[in-house]
């Protein structure tokens, strides 16, 4: 398992307060200011994710962000829907194996973004 995605039958993140730290500058891109950030019984992973992916879908993130972060959430995206596929197929080894590159892409993210605080 990785440091913040556990699988069990299903990927989701184990300590919700401390991805939420640890991903700042993602949650601040991803969610609006204003929305209250309590995850209970819901998917902070996946609304991380499709948050992010969506506002670089519908073209609303902010257009400074360096090229690789914009590929970088299209390998995130890709990586959740692969651990969701493997989970589904009942083949957690493998889900396991995707967390952690899933958490290396999005620890790759928060730094490039995280350095960068003019995107806001």
């Amino acid at each position: 398992m990785g440091e913040l995605i556990q699988i069990r039958v299903s990927a989701r993140i184990f300590d919700q307060e401390k991805a939420l730290k640890k991903w700042s500058s993602l949650a601040d891109l991803a969610f609006p200011p204003e929305r209250e950030r309590k995850f209970e019984g819901r998917d902070l992973l996946s609304e991380l994710v499709d948050a992010l992916h969506d506002k670089k879908r519908l073209g609303m993130l902010p257009g400074n962000l360096p090229d690789q972060f914009i590929k970088d959430i299209a390998a995130a995206h890709s990586l959740k829907e692969k651990m969701n596929s493997f989970l589904a197929n009942r083949n957690p080894q493998e889900a396991d194996k995707i967390s952690y590159q899933l958490e290396d892409v999005l620890n790759r993210m928060e730094e490039a973004v995280d350095m960068k605080s003019s995107f806001f």
